[in-house]
C-alpha cells in the first residue's frame, strides 16, 4: 500500500543559515488563523517566493508549529513542504526560529 506523506530525505543537501532580521528583503510575514486566533508571523524566504500556503498550524504556547508549501518544484517531483517553528515576539507576533523542508517522496519504485 503506497502512502502519500512529506518524507524528509537526509541524504539531500542540508544547510545552516543565518538571516539577517534587519533585511527586511529576506523575511515574509505570514497571516494564519488558529483555534479563532490570528497569528502573524515572520519567516524567511529560503526559496523563490517564499512560503505560498499554509496547511496546519498549531500552538503550543512557546511554540508555533507551521506546515506548508513554497514556491519551489523539487526534481519535476512536486512542491517542498516546510515545517516552520515561530517563537512569539514581544510585540505579539511571532518569528521562525526552524525552517524545515519537506521534500516529497517519489512514487517510482512504490507499489
Amino acid at each position: 500500500m503506497a502512502v502519500n506523506v512529506p518524507i524528509d530525505l537526509l541524504t539531500d543537501k542540508h544547510e545552516f543559515l543565518g538571516f539577517d532580521t534587519d533585511r527586511d528583503d529576506w523575511w515574509q510575514w505570514l497571516e494564519v488563523e488558529h483555534a479563532g486566533r490570528a497569528y502573524r508571523v515572520r519567516v524567511p524566504i529560503a526559496y523563490d517566493n517564499g512560503v505560498e500556503r499554509v496547511v496546519r498550524v498549531d500552538d503550543a504556547g512557546d511554540l508555533l508549529y507551521l506546515i506548508g508549501e513554497v514556491g519551489h518544484d523539487y526534481c519535476e517531483r512536486g512542491r517542498i513542504g516546510c515545517l516552520i517553528l515561530a517563537r512569539p515576539e514581544e510585540d505579539g507576533t511571532y518569528r521562525a526560529v526552524v525552517f524545515h523542508s519537506l521534500y516529497p517522496l517519489s512514487r517510482t519504485g512504490l507499489g
